[in-house]
């Protein structure tokens, strides 16, 4: 298959992600036309018991039981009820390994496809693509770049991101992967960084609004 759409959902025991990324791919494929595949990467702990859930979403699931290192965040389904649980998305960073496709577009669990927007990616000639801004569900833009403090390069929006397999691809991935702390920041600090150290291709950002 050349082009597909991968989602990444481990659950915690708090939160069913996997109910939330197969909501997330229904969307997808209501919405987008330009894919071959919508494939699930997860563990074996959240797929026990939703098997036939998935594949009803899901055209391919990839099982990655590789260790994810402690990211504790407060969950809070009211104001009245915080608790804290494990947040498991330290996985990403093996997409290039693991993505059996061409051309990959990588969306969190919980982002829902409602444009086909996202359609203009297939086939583009950038390695690696990324957004910037964003739009909220109020309609509202978000134009300035939000810094992790003052000294610190700028932060854009890993929920969504592009590649193509190639050695830019590959190259920064891996750096990602090497860390074995991924987190959101990271892995955009990492991005940035690569480019500007021109170690090996430019990277243009995508801009989806």
């Amino acid at each position: 298959m050349k082009r597909g759409i991968i989602i990444f959902a481990r659950n915690n025991g708090y939160v069913d992600y996997i109910k939330i990324a197969c909501a997330s791919a229904g969307y997808a494929r209501k919405n987008l036309n330009g894919f071959d595949e919508i494939c699930l990467v997860t563990d074996s702990e959240s797929v026990n018991g939703q098997e036939d859930f998935i594949e009803k979403y899901f055209d391919r699931t990839i099982i990655s039981d590789n260790f994810q290192p402690e990211n504790t965040r407060l969950f809070k389904d009211t104001a009245n009820s915080p608790e804290y649980a494990s947040f498991k998305n330290m996985g990403r960073s093996e997409v290039y390994e693991l993505s059996p496709y061409e051309e990959t577009l990588v969306i969190d669990c919980d982002y829902f496809i409602m444009s086909d927007t996202l359609d203009q990616v297939w086939g583009s000639e950038n390695d690696f693509m990324i957004n910037y801004q964003y739009r909220d569900i109020a309609g509202r833009h978000g134009g300035n770049i939000s810094y992790i403090d003052d000294f610190t390069i700028p932060m854009c929006w890993a929920m969504l991101f592009f590649l193509k397999k190639g050695n830019f691809a590959k190259t920064l991935l891996t750096l990602s992967h090497i860390s074995n702390s991924i987190t959101n920041t990271i892995m955009l600090c990492i991005i940035v960084l690569v480019v500007y150290s021109e170690m090996i291709l430019h990277l243009q950002w995508l801009c989806i609004s």
